[in-house]
């Protein structure tokens, strides 16, 4: 999955009635306006009631914002029969939400730990468990936003990637609980999300240091835009794709005709 290809990759939702999760920023911000611009009608949720309420606005007169925090279990329940009053059921979700801190896990308090579980595993899952009646009955999709750290978890992000290898895991458990939906996990590289929002800065430059130090950063960074593309299209296929690993291309090698750095 090239991340810097969109616009073509888009595919045709018709009338389809979709909830994005996780929808005021980044990826399920872009991810619902591009299902907006392939005919879909859909809901915006998350914790951030202004944002999702613009984002809804530039999708256009049909869709919906619903303020949810995933972490309250009567909230995921209640997110879904809102859109499926609003619309008259429910298509395809996408769970775009995630949260993380960035500390080693030796570091990580046991606060931290239920926090993540909460947002990026449990919420998820009782979200679903409430969409899954409805999805049934018209064989729709969903669609779990996981992180490539799961494959190979950099330093201070090992405790989100052992949380969100669960929400793999649950994906491919539920494909077999329910066969007439389709359940489809997109594990992201370096993309520009909101996922380290509220990390202090100090902590921040730390850690890029480190992880440039020890060769983890080594591609460029998708935008939420082209990988938005990429998501439509995977909702309005025929085909399952129960997992995908989207990376960024390599940056540019410096060849003979390249422009040389800037460095000393």
């Amino acid at each position: 999955m090239n991340g810097e290809r969109g616009g073509d990759l888009g595919g045709d939702l018709g009338d389809s009635r979709v909830l994005v999760v996780g929808g005021s920023s980044g990826i399920g911000r872009a991810t619902g306006i591009a299902a907006a611009k392939a005919g879909a009608r859909v809901a915006f949720a998350g914790r951030r009631t202004e944002l999702l309420e613009e984002a809804a606005a530039e999708a256009g007169p049909d869709a919906l914002a619903l303020t949810c925090d995933v972490r309250e279990a009567d909230q995921c329940a209640e997110v879904v029969a809102r859109t499926v009053d609003r619309f008259g059921g429910l298509d395809h979700l996408v769970l775009a939400v995630g949260m993380t801190y960035l500390c080693d896990v030796v570091d990580t308090t046991a606060a931290q730990w239920h926090d993540l579980a909460a947002t990026n595993l449990i919420g998820p899952a009782l979200v679903t468990t409430a969409a899954i009646p409805h999805l049934t009955d018209v064989r729709g999709k969903v669609v779990f936003i996981s992180s490539a750290a799961v494959i190979g978890p950099w330093p201070g992000l090992v405790a989100y990637a052992a949380v969100k290898s669960g929400l793999e895991t649950l994906a491919r458990g539920l494909q077999d609980e329910h066969p007439t939906v389709g359940f489809s996990t997109v594990a992201i590289s370096s993309t520009t999300t909101d996922v380290l929002q509220g990390i202090d800065r100090a902590t921040l430059k730390a850690r890029f240091s480190q992880w440039r130090e020890r060769g983890f950063v080594s591609r460029g960074e998708m935008s939420p835009h082209a990988l938005a593309e990429h998501l439509v299209g995977l909702l309005a296929s025929p085909l399952r794709l129960p997992f995908v690993l989207a990376v960024p291309p390599p940056r540019p090698s410096a060849g003979p005709e390249a422009p040389r750095s800037g460095t000393g």
